[in-house]
């Protein structure tokens, strides 16, 4: 999930909602953008909309890129974030999945 989008002034209680062509890609109603793991891989225009009691909507686009899970080999020991020494035959990365460092190096899917 995303940081949450925030609001100020406006009425009473807050309803956010989220268009675009994802089923995957909802937001809560704290604000929290969230990708399924399901949803496919792609570029996607968004946007937030917040609507007050009193039917005020303020609307926010975003771009959403959604990574192929990314699957490699090992051939030995990889040290994880940790800096624990594991043995792996293959890695993967599932869509949705926060950045993870491997060997120093930066492997992200973006959400």
């Amino acid at each position: 999930s995303s940081t949450p989008f925030t609001s100020g002034g406006g009425t009473g209680l807050r309803t956010f909602t989220i268009s675009g062509t994802n089923p995957g890609i909802t937001v809560d109603q704290d604000g929290r953008v969230q990708v399924s793991a399901n949803a496919i891989p792609g570029t996607y225009m968004e946007t937030v909309s917040v609507t007050d009691q009193l039917n005020v909507v303020e609307t926010r686009s975003i771009t959403i890129i959604i990574n192929e899970t990314v699957t490699f080999r090992a051939t030995g020991a990889l040290k994880t974030t940790l800096n624990r020494l594991r043995n792996f035959d293959s890695v993967t990365v599932p869509v949705g999945s926060p950045s993870i460092a491997l060997l120093g190096k930066v492997l992200t899917t973006r959400r």
